[in-house]
């Protein structure tokens, strides 16, 4: 019997964010081999946003990081996407990041954007 494993659905990842468009904006994520999921935390590097790896965050320390909202395809070129980029509160299970980092790395840049991760039972 084949076996389905179902993706993320997009902003599943989201517990509470703020009124509004407060928490939201549009990036741009850089040409990727793989698409974009809901839940993938970026940082911005030379202008545009790349999955999050610890080596790019031990990097660029001060750089800016974000949550893609949608899945977004940017396979062809440069894509724009919905992201969460402040004031919200997010599922720990459901985020996603670069191979050799963890969710700790991570988790003080999003602090500094008031991006808050919870356990997802909270």
């Amino acid at each position: 019997m084949v076996e389905f494993v179902e993706k993320n659905h997009d902003e599943e990842f989201l517990f509470t964010e703020a009124n509004g468009t407060l928490s939201r904006a549009t990036i741009t994520l850089e040409q990727s081999a793989r698409v974009y999921q809901p839940g993938d935390i970026v940082i911005l590097i030379s202008g545009t946003y790349v999955l999050a790896t610890n080596a790019l965050v031990d990097a660029n320390v001060d750089a800016d990081v974000s949550i893609v909202a949608r899945r977004t395809n940017a396979t062809a070129k440069d894509t724009k996407a919905a992201a969460i980029v402040r004031d919200a509160e997010v599922k720990a299970g459901y985020l996603t990041f670069g191979a050799s980092t963890v969710l700790a790395d991570l988790s003080p840049s999003l602090a500094e954007k008031n991006i808050i991760v919870l356990p997802d039972a909270a």
